[in-house]
């Protein structure tokens, strides 16, 4: 259950941000 927490606020923060998911692209 925590690591679909976390898998949660990643997907957020790459919907959520443009910026942030280019960066997780890159990363």
């Amino acid at each position: 259950a925590r690591h679909l927490g976390v898998a949660k606020s990643q997907l957020r923060l790459v919907s959520g941000t443009s910026g942030k998911r280019k960066v997780f692209e890159v990363d």
